[in-house]
């Protein structure tokens, strides 16, 4: 009996093995049929009428990408202390990147608005201000508002304006060339006490800064509070130290100025710690972050050429970047089977084409080695090895690399290569099956490319403006000659010419050929052309992803959604044009609103027909078979009317036009452009809006078209040599007149240039 009972256990046993194998064999089977359905979807790049070209992304690798910075504690030198322990203090780092004014204008320390940004006046009276952002309020109590003056520039004569009351502010060129703060006493001289380190942030906001050397690290300029040698420029010192008291222009961007503040404090504050020492020369010691006694507190002291500055910390300010590695995302640029040729999305790194000034072609280039893992980066360092796993690696497909020659200066390009990680060639990168612009020479933004936060701490020079984030990025073809490569610039033009092989400051892009059936290949959508990640269109999707959020929260519409839906009305309505295009479900709001007027609607109507239930059942019953009062008549009536009205206003629905897209905008005309628009369907008219900005706040311009065949509009009496930025929408009316607009077009610019 005990025998047969061990069978059937056996047997079940063995039963349910099989089972779990099979149901194994299955869940496998299963996957690799959903992942073959997903990775089926990849297509090769699609062209738009309007020249817009889409390209399907996937993930595969992991990278270090963006950074999170955290608030720590900001160190300060002391310049100064007067008798009663008040210090003055300076920035050790300059800690963010700002233009001296936001608009180029004759300006001073008083009217500028880096001036408002430091102290939270003005525009920046609020929590954007440094002033906020660095220090909680009992801090900001502690800091000394000074009377700050502001004498003229001392070589040029310039107008220094009015004194100002300040809490935080910038140093005079007098103040940045006085031996008692530690500086150097002559202006006009390279001087490591003027030296300054620019954080991570700043970096990340565009400070320029040098990439590599004893003094990598050290920004290229910060500001001065000064005017330069005329109204329109402030002073400023260079990466050497050198007090530029003919200064750069208020509102330039190219040189990417960093900011150090100064300010004044007691240091018997109880927000004041100890920071330790630092020297011109660039020796620290570091501090025990702990109250000390104000009278211990040194001023500078000056032996030689090194100067040495006792240090405080006080507020704190975004400084230090920490990277995470996440997954790569790859444009796809064709795809044949289960291979498909693709391109970093965004430059992902910063290096040079070559580690040093040479001759050289891809095949002996630096660069083909640190993707690769060859030669002196056949180690852990190497791109192939950070960015996949050894599982990883054997789905990338090595493939032979042709390298012609340079199709405008005929620079030999040199012998074919066995690659898994390359470049683009000139030829590729203007290949339109690619979804390139077949024009190499020419801003197109087919080829843009944004730097991540990684590549930029690590070199990679980036645009601001309408631009904000473009890099150059390396092409592995030569340029004019063996020790240039040619590159796309930070405007999305391609460059044959090309630049300095060592030229540390151009982010890498790398391709690869992989095989789609991998496990690790995941699609993750689409990428197009106009998109554009400038500082306003982030800061627009910011906000569309709160109201997109609050839209959200509407679920099931009841009558008790409507406190919901009104929250996301509002909050929709007040945001701008550019950021309500972004809200990618702004049509379940309107069919929320659209069934909460249904339920009121019905709600009323259940109302009138109660209340009339009523008034009969009130007739039947009132034995004088009286007439209704005037009262209760007047009650019904307005209850009537007004279920009557609610009818009307639900059942008028206007259609929301579509978006508008622009088919061409042209300088073809002296001081005037004509932008051509495509036909919307069902609409009223149009709307076109142009201005000197992105933002449309510079000049800004409206034409109201009331013809829904009219598809062009001619712009006069502009000013030539610049640039203008247009967009179009669509409009119907109700029969109130009310406007009901559709989404604005992508913005497109144009250079008045007859």
């Amino acid at each position: 009996m005990k025998k047969k009972r061990h069978k059937c256990i056996k047997k079940i046993t063995s039963g349910t093995l099989v089972f779990l194998m099979v149901f194994s064999m299955l869940s496998v089977v299963i996957g690799k049929i959903t992942a073959k359905a997903e990775i089926d979807t990849i297509s090769n790049p699609r062209i738009a009428d309007d020249g817009t070209v889409t390209w399907d992304k996937i993930t595969f690798g992991n990278y270090y990408q963006d950074a999170e910075l955290e608030a720590e504690p900001i160190k300060w030198r002391i310049l100064d202390i007067d008798s009663e322990g008040n210090a003055f203090l300076l920035a050790d780092e300059a800690l963010d990147c700002k233009p001296y004014n936001t608009g180029y204008a004759e300006c001073t320390w008083e009217t500028c608005t880096l001036r408002d940004w430091l102290n939270g006046t003005d525009d920046y009276a609020n929590d954007n201000a440094f002033i906020n952002v660095a220090f909680t309020a009992d801090e900001q109590s502690a800091i000394i508002e000074t009377t700050v003056e502001n004498p003229d520039n001392p070589t040029y004569n310039t107008e220094g304006g009015e004194a100002t009351k300040d809490k935080v502010y910038l140093l005079s060129i007098a103040e940045a060339s006085k031996a008692g703060y530690g500086f150097d006493e002559t202006l006009n001289m390279n001087s490591s006490t003027r030296w300054a380190k620019a954080t991570d942030y700043a970096k990340l906001n565009n400070a320029y800064f040098i990439k590599s050397g004893s003094t990598a690290g050290n920004c290229y300029w910060w500001w001065l509070r000064s005017p330069g040698h005329e109204p329109s420029f402030a002073a400023s010192v260079d990466v050497g130290g050198w007090c530029l008291d003919n200064g750069d222009g208020v509102s330039d961007d190219m040189h990417r100025h960093a900011v150090r503040p100064a300010l004044h404090i007691n240091l018997s504050s109880s927000y004041v710690k100890y920071a330790g020492t630092v020297t011109s020369d660039g020796n620290v010691t570091e501090g025990t972050n702990t109250t000390k006694n104000k009278n211990d507190y040194k001023t500078p002291i000056k032996s030689g050429d090194v100067t040495t500055w006792d240090c405080v910390y006080f507020g704190k300010y975004k400084q230090k970047a920490v990277f995470n590695k996440k997954p790569i995302e790859w444009r796809v640029l064709s795809v044949d089977g289960n291979d498909a040729l693709v391109i970093a999305d965004k430059a992902l790194d910063c290096k040079p084409y070559n580690t040093e000034y040479a001759e050289c072609t891809w095949e002996t280039c630096t660069l083909r080695d640190w993707l690769n893992g060859t030669d002196n980066y056949a180690n852990d360092s190497a791109f192939i090895n950070e960015a996949f796993n050894s599982e990883e690696q054997s789905a990338i497909i090595e493939t032979t690399v042709e390298n012609p020659d340079n199709p405008t200066y005929n620079t030999e390009g040199g012998e074919a290569t066995k690659d898994k990680l390359y470049l683009l060639s000139i030829a590729e990168a203007s290949k339109a099956e690619y979804g390139f612009d077949e024009t190499f020479n020419t801003d197109s933004l087919t080829r843009q490319a944004k730097a991540t936060d990684y590549a930029k701490l690590n070199g990679a020079d980036f645009n601001s403006g309408s631009s904000v984030g473009n890099c150059f990025w390396w092409l592995r073809s030569p340029g004019f000659e063996t020790t240039f490569a040619a590159r796309v610039d930070s405007f999305c033009c391609g460059r044959d010419y090309g630049g300095g092989v060592y030229f540390d400051d151009h982010a890498v892009r790398p391709v690869l050929h992989v095989n789609l059936s991998s496990s690790y290949v995941k699609p993750v959508g689409i990428v197009s052309s106009d998109s554009d990640d400038t500082s306003e269109n982030i800061e627009a999707q910011t906000e569309a992803n709160s109201v997109i959020g609050l839209i959200s929260l509407i679920g099931d519409v009841t009558k008790d959604s409507k406190a919901a839906i009104e929250t996301a009305r509002a909050a929709y309505n007040a945001l701008s044009e550019n950021a309500k295009d972004k809200v990618t479900n702004y049509s379940v709001l309107q069919s929320a609103e659209a069934k909460l007027a249904e339920i009121e609607k019905q709600t009323k109507e259940e109302a009138v027909k109660a209340e009339k239930e009523k008034q009969e059942t009130n007739d039947h019953n009132t034995t004088n078979q009286q007439a209704p009062t005037q009262q209760q008549q007047s009650t019904q009536q307005s209850v009537q009317q007004q279920a009557s009205t609610e009818q009307l206003t639900t059942e008028e629905k206007v259609t929301v036009p579509a978006k508008a897209k622009i088919a061409s905008v042209k300088n073809n005309k002296s001081k005037a452009f004509v932008v051509i628009w495509k036909k919307v369907n069902d609409v009223k008219g149009y709307e076109v809006k142009y201005a000197l900005n992105k933002k449309f706040t510079k000049s800004k311009k409206t034409k109201d078209i009331t013809s829904s065949s009219e598809v062009s509009f001619t712009a006069k009496k502009l000013k030539k040599g610049k640039t203008y930025y247009v967009k179009v929408r669509a409009y119907n009316t109700d029969s109130q007149n009310t406007k009901v607009y559709g989404k604005w077009s992508a913005v497109k610019k144009v250079k008045i240039k007859k």
